[in-house]
């Protein structure tokens, strides 16, 4: 039996633990709103924006509130759209106002939203890695002056912890996002699978999700919604594993070669789940989504896709949101074997699959986002 003494060594209760733990990203920071109640007492709201470098945008990411709703959800805005935000990237430093109402003027919705929420005071600073901007953090307070010279010095240390959990999990999507480019690159698939299209699809795939979490069909929240956008481009990496003259074969499959060529879905999973393993991230959240995406993406709602025929809500949600995201970009992308169609001609061979292979709510939710899929398509164009 352990000694009193022994005991008391081990009396003190660490409130930061459970960032030790493999818990996700969402409940560490709950964790450490905690930490900050108990020691400042005025933080009502922690968020943590993400930036993309290829479209120079932020967009919401992950946040807590105490219970209460999210003024901030499902939103991105170009970061020059933002000056506040581009000013703090620009000097690297963190901005403070102690009185939100300086700001009642702005006609900026996310500045309208906040205040509505009756936050009077912020505190925002930039997520650096390596010289590169990545995102912000912030915190809101229901009070004016909140954040004094008292407060500020546990801020500051709580923003880069905060920047470096984020960094860890994005970090994580960049480690396989770089493995899955690197295979593509030394195999023959650079010929089917381009950058672009990996792109384009993955973007389309998180255009579905945010607008089925907007209306109210799917409680996606932000961090799930990334992860979808950042699982999408690995749905066809089991093609690594089919033999060149198989994948490449200009005519028509016999049975047995289409038999092979439906194997790369498992294949596909079974590479995913080496490479977490060997990476260390069996441990991550929602690992089971991309394994899915790798394996289920040619089930169909009627039960007659594959490998496992599965039919409606047997399929995953996540699935049915990449499945419709990589038909419509093949259907709008030029191939060696045809041209590429427009857009209303994509959506109406998507809306015939709709009838009875695709789900109908995520071919809507892209239908919807007409503008955004043109200005992805801009962006995102394969290169010869």
């Amino acid at each position: 039996m352990p000694t009193s003494h022994t005991e008391d060594l081990f009396c003190h209760n660490d409130e930061l633990g459970p960032l030790g733990e493999a818990i996700p990203l969402a409940e560490k920071l709950a964790v450490i709103h905690r930490s900050l109640d108990r020691q400042v007492g005025c933080i009502s709201r922690i968020a943590v924006a993400a930036y993309d470098q290829a479209t120079e945008s932020v967009r919401t990411f992950l946040s807590s509130d105490r219970g209460a709703p999210s003024p901030i959800q499902h939103y991105e805005i170009p970061l020059s759209q933002a000056p506040s935000l581009a000013e703090v990237a620009q000097l690297r430093r963190p901005r403070v106002v102690n009185d939100l109402a300086l700001f009642q003027a702005s006609t900026h919705q996310h500045t309208q939203r906040i205040l509505a929420q009756g936050y009077q005071s912020s505190y925002t600073s930039p997520i650096l890695f390596q010289g590169d901007l990545h995102g912000f953090v912030f915190f809101n307070a229901e009070q004016q002056t909140a954040f004094n010279d008292r407060v500020l010095p546990t801020l500051d240390l709580a923003s880069h912890l905060i920047a470096n959990l984020a960094q860890q999990e994005i970090g994580f999507f960049h480690t396989l996002s770089a493995a899955l480019k690197t295979l593509y690159e030394i195999s023959t698939l650079r010929d089917l699978e381009t950058s672009g299209h990996l792109e384009r699809m993955g973007r389309y795939a998180r255009l579905i999700a945010r607008d089925l979490a907007e209306r109210g069909i799917h409680d996606f929240s932000d961090e799930h919604i990334e992860r979808i956008y950042r699982f999408a481009p690995f749905h066809d990496i089991g093609k690594i594993g089919i033999p060149d003259h198989i994948l490449f074969k200009p005519g028509k499959l016999d049975p047995e070669e289409w038999s092979h060529m439906q194997q790369h879905t498992t294949i596909g999973g079974q590479i995913l789940g080496k490479m977490v393993d060997y990476f260390g991230f069996s441990a991550l959240d929602g690992l089971d989504v991309l394994r899915s995406v790798a394996e289920l993406h040619h089930e169909a709602l009627d039960g007659s896709g594959y490998p496992f025929g599965l039919a409606g809500e047997e399929i995953p949600i996540e699935v049915r949101i990449i499945t419709v995201s990589d038909i419509f970009d093949a259907l709008t992308s030029q191939r060696p074997y045809k041209t590429a169609w427009d857009i209303d001609t994509a959506f109406t061979v998507l809306d015939a699959m709709a009838k009875d292979k695709l789900d109908h709510e995520c071919v809507g939710s892209l239908r919807r986002q007409t503008e955004q899929i043109v200005l992805i398509q801009q962006h995102f164009v394969d290169r010869s």
